[in-house]
């Protein structure tokens, strides 16, 4: 199969707006002129990439944990939300859809084996329950017993004093699991919407 030349070619220097015809194959620049330019432009380019890479590589190294922590709070909050956002307030039982939806936490973050416990955290009305009643945290109980059960209550209540020390690499594979679970939410939402 012959190779053609191309015709009415748009030059790749990115400050010209002529057309040309190829004269030789893997020609991508109308004149000498702009393939100097050219030269630079890629070089630039390269340059640019690799301090991208270098800045990059600088900013996850100064990463910290309590960075990885908020990023992982911030996905598991964005999760429990996603969860339970067709289900009425835990601590007030409000119409699901009525009211400004956040993560409420049962036991608070403070309790840093259950800060990322499922069971422990559940979408809550943001401004009655969670801002102005401090969590509605009677109410909470009562609700939350009802929709996972006293056993598993008493087992937050057993364990809320245990320590939990995690790892950087632990919450990276965490946020990396929760950000993955949510999609998968989204994605089968977005099915059963279509059928």
């Amino acid at each position: 199969m012959k190779r053609r030349l191309t015709k009415n070619k748009k030059c790749k220097n990115k400050e010209c707006d002529k057309r040309f015809d190829q004269k030789q194959f893997g020609q991508v620049v109308c004149d000498t002129k702009c393939a100097v330019a050219y030269a630079e432009q890629r070089r630039k380019a390269k340059q640019d990439e690799e301090f991208k890479k270098f800045k990059s590589k600088i900013k996850e190294s100064h990463k910290n944990k309590s960075y990885y922590i908020q990023a992982l709070q911030k996905v598991f909050n964005s999760f429990i939300r996603e969860r339970d956002k067709n289900k009425p307030c835990i601590s007030c039982d409000a119409e699901a859809g009525k009211y400004k939806l956040t993560a409420g936490h049962f036991y608070p973050t403070t309790y840093g084996v259950l800060r990322f416990n499922e069971d422990n955290v559940h979408g809550q009305c943001w401004y009655y329950c969670n801002k102005n009643k401090h969590g509605n945290i009677n109410e909470y109980r009562i609700r939350l017993i009802d929709r996972i059960g006293v056993e598993r209550v008493s087992y937050l209540d057993d364990i809320r004093h245990q320590r939990m020390e995690l790892s950087i690499e632990q919450l990276k594979d965490m946020i990396a699991y929760y950000k993955n679970k949510l999609k998968q939410m989204k994605d089968d939402e977005k099915r059963s919407n279509t059928n």
